[in-house]
């Protein structure tokens, strides 16, 4: 501002009228809560100008702090990090400008955070929740963003915690789903299908077809679809969220009839996803040979009419019916499919032989002959019901040649490859001769029903053949198998061919499953030791454990079979129920051998204390193993249900030792989880406390996992890798808690990081501060499993104690420990003060940086200020200015820091003004200060009495400086251009300058003599009139003649040329041409223009000699920067008439006019001669001289 303090010293004055303006009458912005945001306003200045802009509080930083131009903006920063929600700063941007002092008010208000989307601010989960539904790849960026749980979650533990736990990259959309799903602002997607099935018949060509799949809710899925049918073609193998319109999907398939095979076919489309598993049956009906419908009728009738006839068969055969109920259901079966078969033969025959049975040959011999000549036809046709019909007419004849004939044409029927079940049957039951030899016959059978046969017709005279002969039962291979197994399906194996089956499976040396299976069924069916000890004896060698074995185990140890590890195998196979009551050998057996496996171990140990009233004799001789058990367990850190139980009975304080003690203090936490889903790999645990997760595996569906926290979340890994909260069905089990207490343990070095959470937490809610506590906090501190927030909890508890201590010992090693980044800004404050306290200058100011002073203990803080302007030499820094500011407007400061901002301070004019204030006050030299508060106020166009107050005292004790002539003119221009009053000092300063023949600006001097003319009387003091004389010569020399000079002619001699002239004036800038339009006395219509003599000052003169009764119409025109300006029309009715001091010619000839008018013609003629006789003089004394 040097320069303009020459030019004001100089006269010159920026003359174009500057207008500054805000767009907006007030700023307002939203600042996000414990942040700082940056933003900006905008000025307008009608014409270039520079300036200088102030905040009314230090939260709010001005980043443009100095400006030029028209169009300006000032960018700004607002300090929101000790705002609450909601809360408001309002306060004023101050503008220092050559336009003047502009006060603009803002308004921040104090919002939740939040993160700018294509739908707009984002700052809930709900605002988030939409924004996943309408652009989810937007969403997934936000999620995955570092700054998501303090938006959106506003760092709730819980919901953190739910978060960190479900958020997976690589599976970006699932993970968000999941997790919107798991705080119930969305649920789940579900499926059905509008169709389960489609049936077509009998295509002649390929096709083309759809389903429908309908969906409820919203969401990212993705469903699978396959076919393993290779006449089903499918147009997609998975489906997502886009292949839907609204809620509706058309799935399309191909059907290739060309890969269709013979009879129905049948396709199966499977949609699935993690818990989708719907299908879609597709069924073909192709008939290869093309049946007319109704011969398909015929055809399925007969079909069900042989199977009901072979289910009455077998019925009578195994006893289960009377042959006349036999009989009965025979011919009622026939006479009911009768029709419907067209008189089927085979049908027909077995009425036949119904009658033979009851004697009644003759209906038989009627049905015989009406089927003769087909059945015989049909030889080689349908062999089947050929052989029948022998079979039967044989039974009717009964003669014994005729029946061998038959035998040996049914044979050659049989051996000529017609090996069908039915054949076979017929020549059993015609040779009398295989029914004794049954070797042969069961030879037959095995070799039919291992060809694929499986009439039940065929079993049960294999059956029939075991059961009267057990000794041919020698081995149980397949032929066996499905022999034994229809005999237990329908209750018929006898009791010697059990034990005969049981003998065969003793000799084996492993048997199979099936084969266990049957002695499992034999032994239910006879209860017999005889297939109980090889069925346990084989259990026990395959290591079937499971417990539907348990019980013949059991029973096998009753029982005193001598079975190698059948006890071993009893406790495996034991159901996992302390109900279980063990028999009292396996008892005595476990207290002298035990090779149990320790799972196994821990079961038998729980069960016997869990039982202990029931074993009162075993049980002392149990304690001890199981407390040595316990112990050893405990070094290994093993834990599952049973241990619970023994823990529980067991441990004592005493057992509690640094070998155990880090296991024992998880033990208290300790939950059993069970998942019964088997898509569900792992559970996952987060803790708020801890920075990772932690994964656990589970075995069989069962886990056991610390739980530490209410807050902590339990979520699952599926098998496709995404981790889910919801839709899991588990249930949790707490095994243990309060095993020892926390005293106990606190005796021990434990680095369980879950008990040191709980331990942490324990101790800060009962206030304990003592070493051990803050070591225990510390080693938090630096535990690199431990989350950073709370990290930053505990930290604010040891920031809280200290700074309660005020001082203490090895503060900068305490210091140098705790967090000090990435605080709340209370903690950050705290520990401004406690390096304060501890005199740690250095920490304080560089912790200063990062959480500002604001908030910081005012006296404290001036320790800080005191160090960093004795350090730094006084010179001047961004941080430091803050601080003094901050101290200044608290009313905290010393000397120092006055001298400080004595040299540096910038702020607005009030504060400019109380800072000289103080300082003054204070003693010191301000003379620096008062010149940049005296710069600063006439920069801005300030005129009141503190800048007179600071000029009176700058000029008292320096005299006239280059800026006290700038003050001089400033108040001058003031005074005669803008019209304000100017303080009296002004004019005795003024009046001493020219006294001293100090050099001043014109417009001094103007000034000093239009205030004597308004009061002339001071000019009756001959010093000032000499003065003032001196003043009035050296203007009308630099001819600035001005209208006011005639008030002072009473006392100043007003050089000839002034006398009885009339002076317009006219204000302008002295760039402009001002232009004077006049008419005298209406002489003429027409405007005469003259040019205007100009000042330095801007004020513009034209002299006029008018005389009693003239009348003057003028008005000006100004002309500069391509516009000109027209001001309005005045009107001078000239009625002066002149008095006895500085008269002029034109006084007498003025008078003379008066006398005229006056009709005073004495008067007139004693001026007129007067004027003659002044006339004659002045041209005998004075003669032109021509040069």
């Amino acid at each position: 501002m040097r320069d303009y303090v020459n030019r004001l010293s100089r006269g010159k004055f920026n003359f174009e009228e500057n207008r500054l303006k805000c767009k907006g009458e007030i700023v307002r912005l939203d600042i996000a809560k414990d942040l700082i945001t940056e933003s900006s306003f905008e000025l307008e200045a009608s014409n270039p100008l520079r300036g200088m802009v102030f905040a009314s509080d230090l939260r709010v930083e001005i980043i443009d702090k100095n400006f030029a131009g028209t169009n300006i903006v000032i960018r700004y920063r607002v300090d929101g990090r000790d705002l609450k929600k909601k809360e408001s700063l309002e306060g004023k941007f101050v503008v220092i400008s050559e336009a003047g002092e502009l006060e603009i008010p803002y308004s921040f208000k104090c919002i939740e955070k939040f993160v700018e989307t294509s739908l707009g601010n984002a700052s809930n989960l709900f605002h988030f929740t939409n924004l996943y539904q309408t652009a989810p790849s937007e969403a997934m960026e936000i999620f995955f963003s570092p700054d998501f749980k303090d938006i959106f979650l506003e760092n709730d533990e819980k919901l953190s915690n739910i978060y960190d736990a479900l958020k997976n990259r690589e599976h970006g959309l699932e993970s968000i789903e999941e997790f919107l799903i798991a705080l119930n602002k969305k649920v789940a997607t579900s499926f059905k299908l509008a169709e389960t099935k489609k049936i077509y018949e009998c295509p002649n060509s390929n096709l083309k077809d759809f389903f429908v799949i309908k969906k409820s809710g919203w969401g990212n899925f993705k469903l699978d679809l396959s076919c393993d049918e290779e006449f089903i073609k499918l147009e997609n193998t998975s489906l997502n969220q886009d292949d839907f319109t609204g809620d509706i999907c058309e799935v399309e398939y191909f059907i290739d009839v060309e890969k269709l095979h013979k009879g129905n076919n049948f396709a199966k489309i499977r949609l699935r996803s993690f818990n989708v598993n719907l299908d879609y049956i597709i069924e073909i009906k192709e008939d290869t040979q093309i049946l007319k419908s109704e011969e398909k009728t015929r055809h399925k009738e007969s079909k069900l009419a042989y199977k009901h006839l072979v289910m009455e068969y077998l019925d009578y055969r195994m006893n289960i019916i009377r042959r006349d109920d036999f009989i009965s259901h025979v011919r009622e079966i026939v006479n009911k499919y009768y029709s419907s078969t067209k008189g089927d033969i085979f049908l027909k025959l077995a009425l036949a032989q119904s009658f033979v049975i009851t004697g009644e040959d003759d209906l038989a011999s009627e049905i015989i002959e009406e089927v003769k000549v087909e059945a015989l036809a049909s030889m080689h046709s349908n062999p089947v019901n050929y052989a029948y019909f022998l079979y039967v007419n044989s039974l009717l004849l009964k003669s014994g040649d005729y029946t061998r004939k038959v035998i040996n044409q049914v044979r050659g029927i049989y051996e000529s490859g017609n090996k069908s079940w039915q054949i076979l049957w017929v020549l059993f039951y015609l040779n009398t001769e295989n029914e004794k030899n049954r070797s042969i016959r069961l030879v037959r059978l095995k070799e039919i029903i291992s060809k694929g046969c499986t009439s039940p017709v065929m079993y049960y005279e294999a059956l029939r053949i075991f059961n009267s002969h057990p000794e041919l039962f020698r081995v149980l291979d397949d032929f066996e198998l499905k022999v034994v197994t229809f005999g237990i399906r329908h209750s018929a194996i006898h009791e010697n061919l059990a034990r005969q089956i049981a003998d065969v499976v003793d000799e084996l040396k492993y048997a199979s499953n099936e084969q266990l299976a049957i002695l499992k069924i034999l032994y239910n069916m006879y209860k017999l030791d005889s297939i109980l000890e090889p069925l346990v004896k084989h259990l026990v060698r395959a290591g079937l454990d499971s417990e539907d074995n348990n019980h013949y185990i059991e029973l096998a140890i009753v029982k005193g079979f001598k079975i190698t590890r059948i006890y071993e195998y009893y406790i495996s196979s034991c159901p996992r129920s302390m109900n279980v009551v063990f028999p009292k050998p396996v008892l005595m057996y476990f207290m002298y051998d035990n090779s149990l496996s320790r799972e196994d171990k821990a079961f038998l140990y729980a069960n016997i204390l869990d039982n202990k009233g029931v074993y009162k004799e075993e049980y002392e001789a149990y304690e001890r193993i199981i407390e040595n058990f316990a112990i050893e367990q405990l070094k290994l850190g093993f834990i599952n249900e049973d241990m619970s139980i023994i823990y529980k009975n067991v441990l004592r304080g005493e057992l509690v030792n640094e070998d155990n003690a880090n296991f024992i203090s998880i033990l208290n936490y300790i939950n059993k989880i069970t998942v019964k889903d088997k898509k569900v790999k792992a559970v996952v645990v987060k803790l708020t406390e801890k920075a990772s997760l932690d994964f656990y595996e589970l075995k069989q569906g069962v886990c056991y996992i610390p739980i530490y926290t209410n807050n902590s979340a339990i979520c699952f890994l599926c098998e496709d890798g995404v981790i889910r909260k919801e839709g899991i069905e588990h249930e949790i089990k707490p095994l243990m808690t309060d095993m020892v207490s926390m005293n106990t343990l606190r005796q021990f070095d434990i680095s369980n990081e879950g008990f040191l959470i709980n331990w942490a937490y324990d101790s800060h809610k009962k206030g304990d501060k003592s070493e051990e506590t803050l070591g225990g906090y510390k080693y938090i501190l630096v535990n690199p499993l431990m989350d950073y927030n709370f990290k930053l909890k505990v930290n604010s508890w040891l920031i809280k104690y200290y700074y309660e201590l005020n001082e203490f010992e090895n503060a900068e090693s305490v210091l140098a420990l705790l967090i000090k980044s990435k605080l709340k800004r209370e903690d950050g404050i705290r520990l401004i003060e406690i390096a304060l306290n501890n005199k740690l200058y250095d920490e304080a100011y560089e912790l200063g940086q990062e959480y500002g002073f604001r908030g910081v203990y005012p006296a404290k803080l001036l320790r800080l200020t005191d160090h960093l302007i004795t350090n730094n030499n006084f010179e001047e820094s961004k941080e430091l200015d803050f601080i003094a500011s901050y101290l200044f407007a608290n009313r905290v400061y010393n000397e120092d820091l006055l001298i400080y901002m004595l040299r540096y301070a910038s702020c607005s004019n009030e504060d400019f003004y109380k800072l000289w204030k103080t300082c003054q006050n204070f003693g010191l030299d301000v003379t620096e200060l008062s010149e940049r508060v005296i710069i600063q106020m006439m920069f801005s166009g300030v005129h009141n009495g503190r800048l007179t107050e600071v000029f009176t005292d700058y000029y008292s004790h320096h005299g006239i400086k280059l800026i006290t002539k700038a003050y001089l003119a400033y108040n001058s221009y003031l005074f005669i251009v803008k019209g304000k009053k100017a303080n009296e000092v002004i004019y005795k300063v003024i009046e001493r300058s020219i006294a001293e023949n100090v050099g001043l600006a014109d417009i001094c001097y103007v000034a000093y003599l239009k205030e004597i003319s308004r009061k002339p009387e001071l000019l009756k003091e001959e010093e000032r009139r000499g003065l003032a004389q001196k003043v009035i010569d050296y203007l009308c020399k630099k001819n600035i003649m001005l209208s006011f000079y005639s008030n002072l002619s009473n006392y100043l001699r007003l050089p000839y040329n002034l006398v009885g002239a009339t002076i317009l004036e006219c204000i302008a800038s002295p760039n402009h041409k001002v232009m004077i339009h006049y008419i005298l006395n209406e002489s003429s219509t027409k405007f005469t223009s003259e040019l205007m003599n100009s000042t330095d000052f801007g004020l513009f003169t034209y002299k006029f000699n008018l005389f009693y009764g003239d009348s003057l119409r003028y008005y000006f025109t100004i002309e500069g920067e391509g516009k000109c300006t027209k001001t309005a029309e005045n009107t001078i009715e000239f009625t002066n008439l002149f008095g006895e001091t500085s008269r002029g010619r034109f006084d007498n000839i003025n008078d003379c006019f008066a006398s005229n008018e006056l009709r005073d013609y004495m008067t007139l003629r004693r001026v007129m001669e007067s004027y003659l006789v002044e006339d004659f003089v002045v041209d005998e004394t004075f003669k032109m001289r021509k040069d």
